[in-house]
């Protein structure tokens, strides 16, 4: 097995340690598994020991895992949006689990706050504020803030609140039943900037430069500048990370003519976002992400039908949904409570309306005012029948089952592992 699998391999088995145990445990197994590795194993690869030390140490110096309680005096850095924002920083690091914050009389707006702990449940930190400290706005956020207050002069609320959700990364403005008819429709996925999104862009991105008539080199050159700062200019998440490694490695290799392997970009993917992210388990963008990839890229290909089979194409197309939505049953099932039934069937008619809007998303936000104003019907009338199928379609009766009870994250985490197993013996055997 290659070295970069075998990192890959590690990381993702301390992640999961990580999670699973505690700090302390955590720090020994590590330690026993690179001995294990190296010593009974006999594993003398010097990069996989860095790599895995690195992630270590990022993981001790990056991540809080003081337990807090109400009456703790902290500092939290986050972006706010009617009160709510999601923890970036808590005493300057980041915590294991995902958390919000909530702040009453607060502005829109990034703010690191000096406060007193008044409450602690499942999903918010509510805090009494002490002291504010604004953080100034960057270049790109200046601008496509002005831009969205542009776009709502012609455009609906709901039609702008998507284009920031699919283009901007900004979810926290979205109407709540549209992400619920999403979620039931098995279509959430769109709402996550992920690879299909930055593809999507991406593909529009070279397209322009190759009309333009430059060289292939220049275009993808030029191509991975532009990405860099659309991805620098948007919220970041783990699926972003993923997507723009991978497209960046791919027109690397176009650039200097080497054979893309898009396993290894994935690889590449993966180990940079747990290096630059140690707690990204925590994140349903990074489970769903790198799950869907994985599922494409080992699995799918196992399953495809012979291509000299009439309607091989067709037949294709269906084994690739149908696999998607059973593999990330168990991660829907925990965050969502919900099992997608017939979301297979929902994903062939609405992807290619959802593709076509964010196409439309992605040029709202750049075309000049009196262009806008000129297409803003074609944009307002993509949302206003994409909206139209997403609330017929979640009438359809047993679309999704939703589930009461709360199912705990160590179980979904088992399934997955067997799965994974019985899937890897098969293909040794």
């Amino acid at each position: 097995m290659e070295k970069i699998y075998i990192v890959g391999f590690i990381l993702g088995i301390l992640e999961l340690i990580l999670y699973l145990f505690s700090p302390i445990f955590f720090l020994i197994f590590s330690i026993f598994l690179l001995l294990y590795l190296f010593y009974i194993l006999k594993l003398k690869k010097f990069e996989i020991y860095v790599v895995s030390l690195i992630f270590i140490f990022r993981a001790f110096i990056g991540i809080n895992f003081y337990d807090y309680k109400a009456g703790d005096i902290v500092k939290i850095k986050s972006d706010f949006i009617e009160c709510k924002g999601k923890i970036e920083k808590i005493d300057n690091k980041k915590l294991l689990f995902n958390k919000n914050i909530y702040l009453e009389k607060i502005p829109n707006g990034k703010f690191e706050i000096l406060g007193e702990i008044k409450e602690i449940n499942k999903r918010y930190i509510v805090l009494n504020e002490i002291e504010r400290k604004e953080i100034s706005q960057n270049f790109s956020e200046i601008f496509f803030e002005k831009r969205i207050r542009v776009l709502r002069k012609y455009l609906s609320n709901g039609c702008v609140n998507l284009i920031e959700t699919m283009i901007l990364g900004e979810k926290r403005v979205l109407y709540k039943e549209i992400q619920e008819s999403f979620i039931r429709c098995g279509i959430a996925h769109l709402l996550a900037i992920s690879g299909f999104h930055i593809g999507i862009i991406c593909g529009i991105i070279l397209f322009i430069l190759d009309k333009i008539g430059l060289r292939k080199e220049i275009n993808n050159i030029v191509g991975i500048l532009i990405l860099s700062l659309y991805v620098y200019s948007i919220k970041i998440s783990p699926s972003v990370i993923r997507s723009y490694i991978m497209i960046v490695v791919f027109l690397i290799g176009n650039i200097i003519y080497e054979k893309n392997d898009i396993k290894k970009a994935f690889m590449v993917a993966f180990i940079l976002n747990l290096l630059i992210y140690p707690n990204s388990l925590g994140s349903i963008s990074f489970i769903m992400s790198y799950l869907s990839v994985f599922i494409i890229l080992w699995i799918y290909p196992k399953l495809k039908i012979d291509k000299k089979i009439k309607n091989s194409s067709t037949y294709n197309f269906l084994i690739f949904l149908f696999i998607i939505q059973i593999g990330l049953m168990p991660i829907t099932l925990y965050f969502f409570k919900t099992i997608n039934i017939l979301s297979f069937f929902t994903n062939i008619i609405l992807m290619p309306f959802g593709s076509f809007f964010i196409v439309m998303g992605f040029f709202s936000v750049l075309l000049p005012e009196f262009l806008l104003k000129l297409f803003s019907f074609i944009i307002q009338g993509s949302y206003d029948i994409f909206e139209i199928l997403l609330l017929k379609f979640e009438k359809i009766p047993y679309l999704t089952i939703e589930i009461k009870r709360e199912i705990d994250f160590s179980i979904i985490i088992f399934m997955i592992i067997i799965v994974l197993l019985l899937l890897f013996k098969k293909e040794k055997n």
